[in-house]
């Protein structure tokens, strides 16, 4: 298995989110007022569809309730609607039925909606507005979600065609451009805009791009010098963290913290995320707990504040949401697969890496937690922990898969893993070590530690299984590839496995997605009482004994 380190390179690219969250965010206001401005030509109209389902409950009414809850990411307000749905499902069209599940079963807030639905319903209303560059912006993400590039750019095009002095337009068009591979296109359309100067939210873009582009940023002191003038906080958060980050980049760690503090003021979703990146990478708390808690779509940090507090449940459900957030990023995607691993949910490992595919389909890091996955369910022990029995020509199938990332040396070492498990579940636990340990030994030398913890960890649980004669020397080597990483992760799942370790009678309870560690109890400060004595004198302290000034 493998997931982002907690130290990977994070930029604060414009969030391309659907328009109307866009809508009520800093992003689309002007820069000296805090009124609320709207996107042009596109607004919430699920109160107005309830009320005509209300006065009208059929399918043809529930079907508007149903997409515009979707569209606008409400859909917990519509599960009355959604179950009128289900109950007439005899005359129901198929996607409305699926919609209808979704919604039902509460995954819509979690997984996000069904693409294709969000397309149909997009094309329909560009047929009565055409020229809507709004709708042709959300249309592309859809087109992204499912990796339908050629058509997604095609949509992108028109939109900036319609409306290229558009601020949030050109951000999006930006961010489809990074997300194609268009990474000097990206930075040149932002970095020409007559604005650009004079806009900390196409400035903060600019310094981004430049940085994923590997440019030089060309307004890198019009930009410190913006963030010193008199724009509303908001207006400025993104701008501060883009500074920040560059600043952060040069191994200018004060001058970063003061940025990133900056932007603290009032925080974007998009800086809160950066921000929670740089206090891992700074090693340093910037008080973002508060903020994040108040955020109501801060879906990445809340994922990285609950993984940090070693809330795994709590950070699986984030990746959900974030995942729904930019379901055309694969990071989400793959961090989410990564957390149910930890679980010990292959099912929503696969789920969640098929998800990311459609989006990223050549994404190595996805491709080869989706074989994790699989192989996890197909070679699973039984409850009498008998070998799986399992066709020559399915396992011939994984190795063949297997075989084209090994050729591959970045990749090599996941790939290596994946066979250790083969070799492990059919019973041939020296040959399953021998590939852990190359797994480990490839980490080891591309200097990437998580990865070579991840690895050892992983082969603990193989070995344990197995009841290896090698176990114990096999656990020692995870014991201490976890000395050299601060992994909240990796460390809830060696806590899983040292409780396996002592109650292997226990297995299937342990290693089952709904088990909880148990939590262990906040130590007690025993306080000692401050006694003291007042006379004409004066006063006298007597301090409890070991007591420290200052403590």
């Amino acid at each position: 298995m493998s997931g982002f380190t907690e130290k990977s390179e994070r930029r604060v690219l414009p969030l391309w989110r659907n328009s109307i969250y866009a809508a009520a965010s800093s992003e689309v206001q002007p820069l000296q007022k805090a009124r609320r401005a709207n996107l042009p030509g596109l607004q919430s109209d699920l109160q107005t569809r309830l009320q005509e389902f209300e006065s009208d409950p059929s399918l043809g009414t529930a079907a508007d309730v149903l997409n515009s809850a979707l569209l606008s990411g409400r859909s917990s307000e519509v599960a009355a609607v959604a179950r009128f749905v289900e109950v007439n499902a005899a005359g129901a069209p198929i996607s409305l039925l699926k919609s209808a599940r979704l919604i039902a079963s509460g995954q819509a807030a979690d997984l996000g909606f069904v693409a294709e639905d969000q397309i149909a319903r997009l094309r329909r209303l560009l047929r009565i507005d055409p020229r809507n560059p709004v709708l042709l912006v959300d249309l592309a993400r859809e087109y992204a979600a499912i990796g339908k590039i050629s058509a997604a750019q095609k949509a992108m095009s028109t939109a900036l065609g319609l409306a290229n002095d558009n601020r949030w337009i050109v951000r999006m068009a930006a961010r489809f451009m990074i997300h194609a591979g268009l990474k000097d296109q990206a930075h040149t359309i932002v970095a020409n805009h007559p604005q650009v100067k004079d806009d900390p939210w196409l400035l903060s873009a600019e310094l981004a791009l430049a940085q994923a582009a590997g440019r030089a940023p060309r307004f890198w002191t019009r930009a410190k010098n913006l963030l010193e003038g008199r724009l509303a906080p908001q207006h400025l958060s993104e701008l501060a963290c883009a500074v920040g980050t560059l600043e952060l980049s040069g191994g200018n760690n004060k001058k970063a913290k003061r940025n990133f503090r900056q932007a603290l003021m009032a925080p974007s979703d998009n800086a809160l995320a950066q921000i929670k990146w740089a206090e891992r990478t700074l090693r340093t708390s910037l008080a973002t707990d508060s903020a994040v808690a108040g955020a109501d779509r801060a879906f990445e940090a809340r994922f990285w504040t609950d993984y940090y507090q070693g809330d795994m449940q709590g950070a699986f459900a984030c990746a959900g949401m974030w995942r729904a957030e930019e379901p055309y990023s694969k990071r989400p995607a793959t961090m989410r697969s990564y957390i149910a691993s930890l679980l010990d949910d292959s099912k929503e490992v696969a789920a969640a890496a098929k998800l990311g595919l459609m989006a990223n389909p050549d994404d190595n890091t996805l491709q080869l937690n989706l074989i994790y996955a699989e192989l996890s369910d197909v070679l699973e022990l039984n409850e009498a922990d008998e070998r799986p029995n399992v066709e020559a020509e399915t396992i011939e199938s994984f190795r063949r898969r297997l075989r084209r990332h090994l050729r591959d040396s970045h990749y090599a070492g996941h790939a290596y893993a994946n066979l250790g498990l083969i070799h492990y579940r059919l019973g041939f636990p020296e040959a399953g070590a021998i590939a852990y340990r190359m797994a480990s030994e490839l980490a080891a030398a591309q200097n990437d530690p998580i990865q070579e913890a991840t690895t050892r960890i992983f082969h603990a649980k193989e070995a344990i299984l197995a009841r290896s004669s090698s176990l114990e020397g096999v656990l020692a080597e995870a014991r201490t590839a976890m000395l050299r990483v601060k992994s909240p992760g990796l460390k809830f799942y060696l806590a899983k496995l040292e409780l396996l370790l002592v109650h292997p009678e226990r297995r299937h309870e342990i290693l089952s997605p709904s088990f909880e560690l148990p939590r262990a109890e906040p130590e007690r400060r025993v306080v000692q009482p401050i006694r003291f004595n007042i006379d004409k004198k004066g006063a006298t302290i007597w301090l409890p004994k070991g007591h420290k000034p200052g403590a």
